[in-house]
């Protein structure tokens, strides 16, 4: 490729714009990338430092965002975790293979929760995380999202099963009235 250094520019033609991330809850994802990255997590129980790195791409607000995700090689408990919200078979005992790549295009539901970026180039930023993967056979059959659902609530609307838990029993209840003075 030839550069023309001519017209070069330093500054990006659109402005560059800060991601928000995921809120916090359950969101219905879908696995865009799924590899193994080697000496990323160099640990003494992942000497290799080889992990699983995938990337869930989750719409909230009409908008796509994506949550990275990085699971050490040995903890293979977390990667039977994944292929359960994906329902794709797991890894099994015993066997050293395991494809990842049929996680790809695989619809999750996940519980996500974020955290604040403390080390490096991206030190202060939020970013989002998942803290759980949801078996797909707990997963909900719709795709509405905790804030839809919460959005849906009209909190002024009380049930009566709810009504009739906050409601005090009877002697409970202090008498209002002030004609009677017991004196």
């Amino acid at each position: 490729m030839e550069l023309d250094w001519a017209n070069f520019s330093d500054t990006p033609a659109t402005p560059i714009a800060t991601r928000t991330p995921l809120s916090p809850g359950f969101h219905f994802g879908q696995i865009e990338k799924a590899t193994i990255e080697k000496g990323w997590r160099v640990s003494d129980d992942n000497p290799s430092g080889d992990c699983l790195s995938l990337w869930v791409d989750c719409v909230e607000d009409d908008e796509q965002k994506r949550v990275f995700v990085t699971i050490p090689k040995n903890e293979i408990w977390r990667i039977v975790l994944v292929a359960q919200s994906c329902n794709v078979p797991p890894p099994v005992r015993g066997e050293a293979e395991w494809d990842e790549a049929q996680l790809v295009g695989k619809r999750c539901y996940v519980e996500t929760s974020t955290y604040t970026v403390r080390n490096g180039n991206n030190a202060g930023q939020i970013r989002a995380s998942v803290s759980q993967w949801v078996a797909f056979a707990n997963q909900p059959k719709t795709t509405e999202t905790t804030q839809e659902r919460r959005a849906r609530k009209d909190p002024s609307e009380e049930t009566p099963a709810r009504a009739k838990r906050t409601a005090k029993p009877d002697w409970q209840r202090k008498e209002t009235a002030t004609d009677d003075i017991p004196f």
